[in-house]
């Protein structure tokens, strides 16, 4: 289940960005992803992100407690 998290998208010529921000402390995403379950019916998020993703990562909020996990997609196919 998830909870309540605020969420921006952007984008320029070159690159789509999503952040998602919540307030949670304890859960820190790690790049090593561990495998998850097949009868597990949660925590494939990040599996889906890291490998649709050209980048992401984790930032921890300023203002308040808890964290904004962020991914990027280049919108430009870079050159071979």
């Amino acid at each position: 289940m998830h909870r309540r998290r605020d969420g921006q998208v952007r984008h320029n010529v070159v690159e789509l960005r999503v952040d998602v921000t919540d307030t949670r402390t304890e859960r820190r995403p790690s790049r090593v992803l561990p495998p998850v379950p097949v009868e597990e019916e949660s925590g494939r998020g990040l599996i889906l992100i890291d490998a649709l993703a050209t980048n992401w990562g984790m930032s921890p909020r300023t203002a308040a407690p808890g964290k904004t996990v962020w991914a990027s997609v280049d919108l430009v196919a870079s050159p071979s």
